[in-house]
């Protein structure tokens, strides 16, 4: 899940109302131990179908059906699970619905990119910057990763960084851009993020001091 720890995972399933829904958990309902995923992962390892998952994804695929990638993630993060999965024709929706691609095998990249959706960066980042100084901003570079304000923490952003001027960050539209404080408190993190007053705009706060606009 986004290359998170076990017990992050478990934690997103308590206080992401987006993962609580996937997983068709009760807003009351309270999440399984982090210790269950690394159980059920070895189960699954040491049993005869070890990788019964894609064999299905396979199936599916096999027995002439479309199927589509729907994810959250950016394209540069998202091909290696297609690739994974032995996908190589369909399309993938990326960047929570922003970017469509074709896959097409015969391009370098594997796809091409059908569709964007994009918005103007600077009305929303300049209240959040206001309201949240300390944090990091990356807006989606497509295919290749993120311009950002610093560096993320390793293993947060898929694909290259690269740190440049504010002004190239809110200067062109943007499919997505994420606001990032690694020290803060998550609560105190919501409560800055509402305090600013965005609008216009969609957004979600992650589990953790993450946002998603």
């Amino acid at each position: 899940m986004r290359g998170h720890s076990d017990r992050e995972t478990a934690e997103a399933v308590t206080f992401d109302l987006r993962c609580e829904a996937a997983c068709g958990f009760a807003l009351t309902e309270a999440s399984f131990h982090p210790t269950a995923l690394t159980y059920w992962r070895r189960c699954l390892a040491n049993t005869s179908h070890p990788f019964r998952i894609f064999e299905a994804v396979t199936a599916v695929i096999d027995a002439g059906h479309h199927l589509t990638i729907a994810t959250g993630r950016s394209i540069v993060a998202t091909m290696p699970i297609v690739a994974m999965l032995g996908i190589t024709r369909g399309f993938c929706v990326c960047s929570n619905g922003a970017v469509t691609i074709r896959l097409d095998p015969s391009q370098d990249r594997g796809y091409v990119v059908t569709d964007t959706v994009t918005f103007d960066p600077e009305p929303a980042l300049t209240l959040l910057r206001q309201a949240i100084p300390e944090a990091l901003v990356a807006v989606e570079d497509l295919g290749v990763g993120f311009k950002v304000s610093s560096l993320f923490p390793d293993g947060e952003l898929g694909g290259e960084q690269v740190v440049v001027a504010w002004d190239e960050i809110i200067g062109r539209p943007a499919t997505r851009v994420t606001l990032r404080n690694p020290e803060a408190d998550p609560e105190e993190f919501m409560r800055l993020v509402e305090a600013a007053g965005l609008h216009g705009v969609s957004y979600a706060v992650g589990w953790t001091a993450w946002l998603d606009i």
